[in-house]
């Protein structure tokens, strides 16, 4: 305690004749000490000079409190060394093969994982990758990390076979949005890092828009905005610019993109433009001044529908059908089905739901209503589930995102809930129909049968 307390005063004193000054509680401490039968070495020998007032012999007790506290008592530990990579595992794990399903971009995305665990220059980080394969969400936690560190001991070959590696599973058709989204996260955290991975701007902008990864869309729209100088491409770019600030329900900076594009590159103002922007009547007063056929038709009928104007839908869907190419009239089959579905055109809807895929959410929950409405309610389970998988990556993209955002894609899961309690209420009821109906006789002739021998002179 004596030692602490000296070399707190030793410390704190900026020079010798003030941390003598400071000595008075030291002293009383010392008495303290001696009233309690405590014995110290150094306090022995301090006792006699505390008691005299003997300054030179209190200042180098000092002194030497100071060398001792200033002499660092172990040497800063060394920083441990990095482990060599074997590059040739990586390349042979992450090299493109045959994966065609999901179920094969799950694994692969799972292996690469664990190996860059394994194989990373931390020693640290390889300790984890043992851990890592029994449980796999600590490698999918560690596997941006991992990545960096393994990124940064590569050399040029083995880093752009990387590079392809990743490209190839961003433009494949069978990678699913459960690798999309991890690797779409990767290329942020690499380009935050100061070492942005290879990869145009434009295959991760597209990437995130197919995911419904809105945000990180507009990111990668924005930097590809930036480094695109052809005048088409521009267009092109603040078209997508606009649609993602719309989606971000940020409709200021939309308007904003607009008129700068007007400013610096004397674009004109596009039909879709206003459409994504939601000005919807002053679209569909421009097209319906159009000739009523092709894209025009098509940007019709989809302002109808964001007017909630059904039944005129419905009305220039049998007008324009016929003018549409088969491409526009799959794009335009949902818009269809929802006017038909809200005027109670059953046939009708049941003839425009057949070009709808059944994997999609218009598909599995049109088919649904239909089945519903044909009293399948079995069928219509089906198509409920088939529907609710198909609306799952969109709701994963966006848990994290506001409510605002997120609306659209809860208001079709509500919707999914609200036919699968229609169907419970309607199986309920006409059980309970069912049941309070009159029951047949057993035995004997029916009624249709005694209405005919009554008719007949014969019997």
């Amino acid at each position: 305690l004596l030692e602490g307390h000296l070399s707190r005063e030793a410390f704190r004193a900026a020079t010798l004749p003030r941390a003598i000054s400071r000595l008075d509680s030291t002293c009383r401490l010392l008495r303290r000490l001696d009233e309690l039968g405590l014995s110290w070495p150094r306090y022995e020998r301090l006792v006699p000079a505390a008691l005299a007032n003997d300054t030179p012999a209190l200042g180098e007790v000092l002194r030497q409190t100071l060398r001792v506290v200033s002499r660092p008592d172990e040497q800063p530990t060394a920083r441990p060394q990095k482990l060599a990579v074997k590059q040739s595992a990586l390349t042979w794990l992450w090299e493109s093969r045959a994966r065609t399903t999901k179920d094969d971009w799950l694994e692969w995305m799972s292996r690469l994982a664990v190996e860059l665990l394994r194989e990373s220059p931390a020693p640290a980080l390889r300790a984890c990758a043992p851990v890592a394969q029994m449980h796999p969400p600590l490698a999918r936690r560690l596997f941006q990390v991992a990545f960096l560190a393994c990124w940064a001991e590569l050399d040029g070959t083995a880093r752009a076979s990387l590079v392809a590696s990743l490209e190839a599973a961003f433009v494949s058709p069978s990678t699913p949005p459960e690798i999309l989204l991890p690797l779409l996260a990767l290329s942020e955290f690499m380009e935050r890092n100061d070492h942005p991975l290879p990869i145009p701007a434009r295959t991760l902008a597209d990437v995130a828009t197919q995911c419904g990864a809105t945000s990180k869309a507009l990111h990668f729209r924005e930097a590809e905005f930036h480094s695109c100088r052809a005048p088409l491409g521009s267009a092109r770019l603040v078209e997508a610019l606009v649609y993602l600030h719309n989606n971000l329900k940020q409709p200021e900076a939309a308007l904003g993109v607009l008129q700068a594009a007007q400013e610096h590159y004397a674009l004109q103002v596009k039909l879709s433009w206003l459409e994504k922007l939601g000005r919807w009547h002053d679209a569909l007063q421009v097209y319906e001044r159009s000739p009523p056929r092709g894209e025009f038709a098509l940007g019709r009928l989809r302002c109808l529908s964001a007017l909630s104007e059904w039944s005129q839908l419905a009305r220039a869907s049998e007008a324009v059908w016929q003018h549409m190419s088969h491409p526009q009239q799959l794009e335009a089959a949902p818009l269809v089905a929802a006017a038909r579905w809200h005027c109670q055109q059953w046939e009708a809807m049941e003839l425009v739901a057949r070009l709808i895929p059944s994997d999609t959410y218009e598909g599995g929950f049109y088919r649904a209503v239909l089945a519903t409405h044909r009293r399948r309610y079995e069928a219509a389970r089906g198509w409920v589930d088939r529907a609710r998988s198909a609306l799952h990556p969109e709701l994963r993209a966006i848990a994290s995102d506001t409510y605002s955002r997120a609306h659209a894609p809860l208001v079709h899961a509500q919707q999914l809930s609200e036919v699968e309690e229609l169907i419970e209420y309607r199986v309920l009821q006409e059980g309970l129909a069912a049941r309070r109906a009159p029951a047949r006789p057993l035995d004997g002739p029916s009624h249709a049968v005694r209405a005919a021998a009554a008719s007949d002179p014969l019997a």
